[in-house]
C-alpha cells in the first residue's frame, strides 16, 4: 500500500467516529431543545400538566377546565422553540380529540407516564427522528388524563444529517490530502531520483531543496552514496590491479613454462623406461600450469579487465598450433590425437589469444579426462570445430551445467581433485563474445562430444 492510500485510509478510520461522535452529541444538543419546546409546549396548554405526585393521593388541582379548543386536534408551538403538536388522551390511553383520531398513544412512554407523570423519547417519521413528551393531566373527567406532545423533525433533516456527515469526513479527507499531499509528492520525487542516482553508481546526487524531513534525507542518501561510491571505487581499483596482475604474471611465465614443456618432452623420448614414467608426469603438471594461468589471464580479459583484440585470423592455423601444444600432453597421458581441418584457410573474426585458449580448453579437457588407450579427435569444417573423444564422459544431468564457471562432474572431481573449474566455462564466455554457441552432447557409448558452432557473420 502506497503512503497516499494509507494516509487516505487512515484518515477515514479516525474521521468516520468523529464524525460518529459529533453527530451523537449534535442529536444530544438537538434533543434538548426540543425538550425545552415541549415543556414550553405543555406548560401553556389548555390541559395544565398535574404538579401533584402520581397516584391517588394528594391536592386536587383545578377542575372542569379541560383544554382549550379539546377535539380541533393538534395546536400549540412552543416559544421560541420549533413547531409542537399536542394531542390529549384519556385515562385508558384513547384519543380525546372530540373526532376520536389522532397517534396511538407510543408504548414506550406509557410505563414512564405511569410511574413518574412524565416521559420522553423519539420517535421515527419519513424526515427523520422527532422529539416526544407525555405528561399526566389534571383533569376528573377522565377526557384529558395524559397530554402527547411532539416536534416533528425539519423537513429533509436526515437527508442533511447524511450530508453533513459526509461532508464532515470529505473536508477532514481532503484536508490531509491537501496537507500531506505536497509532502507524498516530494518523497515520490526523492524515491526517483534515488533511483536514477544508482543506475548512475551515485554519480548523479539527489536534490536537498528544503530544511524539512525530506531534504535532510535526500542528505543522508547523498552521503551514504558517496560513500558507497568510494568504496566502489576503491573495489574497482583493486580489482583491476589484481586483473592487470594475473595478466602480467600469466604472460610473463607462458615463455619459461613453455620452454620447460619443450625440454620436458625432448627428455621423454631419451628417458628410459623407468624415468619415463616421471617425465611423463612432469610434463601433464607443466601443462596444467599453463593451461591455468593462461585461463586466469582470460577469465581476467572476459571480466572486462583489459580490451580484447578482434581482427581477422586464421583459424585452421590456430587449432594446428593448438593441438600441436596438446601433443605432448596427449602422447605422455597415452591418448592418441588426431587432428581433421580444411586444406584452404578457414578466416574468422577474434581475438587470436582467447580463441587459442577457448579451443585449447576443450582439447586439454578431451585429453586429462581420457585413458590410456584413449582416442581424442580435433575436426574443423566451415561450421564448427568438434573435439570428440572416448574419456569417461560426464553423468547426463550435469551436460547442460559443465559450461557454468566452478561447475565440476562427479566424475572430474574424482579424476582431478584440485581442478578450478575454469576451462569450459572460459570456453562458453569466449564463444558468446565472439558470437559464437558452445553444445555438449554424449558420445556413444562412452565420451563425450564438445561442439563450437561459428555464426556465418563472424566469418571474414
Amino acid at each position: 500500500m502506497t503512503l497516499r492510500s494509507r494516509l487516505i485510509v487512515t484518515t477515514i478510520a479516525l474521521a468516520v467516529p468523529l464524525a460518529g461522535v459529533l453527530f451523537l452529541l449534535a442529536e444530544r444538543a438537538r434533543h434538548a431543545d426540543m425538550d425545552r419546546a415541549l415543556e414550553t409546549v405543555l406548560a401553556t396548554a389548555g390541559c395544565a400538566p398535574s404538579q401533584r405526585p402520581p397516584g391517588p393521593q394528594g391536592p386536587e388541582g383545578p377542575r372542569g377546565q379541560g383544554p382549550r379548543g379539546r377535539g380541533q386536534g393538534p395546536r400549540g408551538q412552543g416559544r421560541g422553540g420549533p413547531p409542537a403538536e399536542v394531542f390529549p388522551y384519556s385515562d385508558t390511553f384513547s384519543p380525546a380529540t372530540r373526532d376520536g383520531r389522532g397517534p396511538v398513544f407510543p408504548e414506550d412512554l406509557r410505563v414512564g407516564v405511569l410511574t413518574d407523570g412524565r416521559a420522553s423519547g423519539v420517535y421515527v417519521t419519513d424526515d427523520g427522528r422527532g422529539r416526544q413528551m407525555a405528561v399526566r393531566a389534571d383533569e376528573s373527567d377522565g377526557d384529558c388524563a395524559y397530554l402527547l406532545a411532539r416536534v416533528r423533525p425539519r423537513p429533509g433533516e436526515l437527508r442533511d444529517q447524511v450530508i453533513g456527515l459526509a461532508s464532515i469526513v470529505g473536508i477532514v479527507v481532503l484536508a490531509v490530502l491537501l496537507a500531506a499531499g505536497p509532502t507524498v509528492a516530494r518523497i515520490h520525487r526523492l524515491s526517483t531520483a534515488v533511483a536514477k542516482s544508482a543506475l548512475t553508481f551515485y554519480d548523479t546526487p539527489v536534490p536537498e531543496q528544503g530544511q524539512d524531513e525530506v531534504a535532510n534525507l535526500g542528505r543522508a542518501f547523498n552521503a551514504a552514496g558517496a560513500s558507497i561510491k568510494s568504496y566502489i571505487t576503491d573495489i574497482e581499483s583493486r580489482e583491476q590491479a589484481l586483473r592487470s596482475f594475473v595478466a602480467n604474471t600469466a604472460h610473463d611465465l607462458a615463455t619459461p613454462l613453455t620452454v620447460l614443456q619443450t625440454h620436458l618432452a625432448t627428455l621423454e623420448q631419451a628417458a628410459t623406461t623407468d624415468q619415463r614414467t616421471h617425465v611423463a608426469s612432469a610434463i601433464r603438471e607443466a601443462h596444467y600450469m599453463g593451461s591455468l594461468l593462461r585461463n586466469l589471464s582470460a577469465a581476467s580479459r572476459l571480466d572486462g579487465g583489459l580490451p580484447l583484440d578482434l581482427r581477422a585470423i586464421d583459424l585452421s592455423a590456430l587449432v594446428e598450433r593448438v593441438v600441436a601444444r596438446h601433443m605432448p600432453l596427449a602422447r605422455s597421458a597415452g591418448v592418441e590425437l588426431n587432428l581433421a581441418v580444411p586444406p584452404a584457410p578457414l578466416m574468422v573474426t577474434a581475438d587470436a589469444t582467447l580463441a587459442e585458449q577457448a579451443i585449447g580448453n576443450l582439447v586439454d579437457n578431451a585429453i586429462r579426462y581420457n585413458h590410456p588407450g584413449g582416442h581424442v579427435g580435433v575436426v574443423l569444417d566451415t561450421n564448427a570445430i568438434t573435439v570428440v573423444d572416448d574419456g569417461i564422459g560426464v553423468a547426463p544431468q550435469d551436460l547442460s551445467s559443465l559450461a557454468s564457471r566452478r561447475f565440476r562432474g562427479e566424475a572430474a572431481r574424482s579424476r582431478r581433485p584440485d581442478g578450478q573449474g575454469l576451462g569450459l566455462s572460459i570456453t562458453a564466455e569466449a564463444a558468446a563474445v565472439f558470437g559464437w554457441r558452445l553444445t555438449f552432447a554424449h558420445n556413444e557409448p562412452k565420451g563425450l562430444i564438445a561442439s563450437i558452432t561459428f555464426d556465418r557473420s563472424t566469418l571474414s
